[in-house]
């Protein structure tokens, strides 16, 4: 399992249409992307602190008002060198991007895996 607690940095509209990201600061200095639908009728706001969970399987202590689902990880790329080295650990959730760049390695993500997501609030 990985979780990452976050707070909302900022809330934006994508080019696509009713499609929102949503911008997040991790506790370890991780920059978090997540979008969604506007149909979803999630309700998020600035500043509001989120725990991003991931798990090989379902997790059951989820509530309508977290989003969750089955996201597939595609892509694990690494950027820059030493202090600068970045690892960038990108999802694809039903269509929907969840782009995770971190200072760390995460050694629990491994590449075409899939894995049970929620964004809880």
């Amino acid at each position: 399992m990985v979780s990452i607690t976050a707070t909302i940095k900022q809330i934006e509209k994508a080019p696509l249409p009713n499609i929102y990201r949503l911008f997040l600061d991790g506790e370890k200095n991780e920059k978090i992307i997540v979008e969604y639908h506007e149909k979803l009728g999630l309700e998020y706001k600035e500043k509001e602190n989120v725990k991003l969970v991931f798990t090989k399987t379902e997790q059951k202590d989820y509530t309508q008002k977290d989003y969750c689902g089955t996201a597939n990880l595609f892509s694990i790329k690494e950027e820059g060198e030493g202090k600068n080295k970045k690892y960038i650990y990108i999802f694809s959730m039903g269509g929907y991007i969840i782009r995770i760049e971190s200072p760390r390695k995460i050694r629990e993500f491994e590449i075409s895996k899939d894995y049970f997501f929620c964004a809880k609030k």
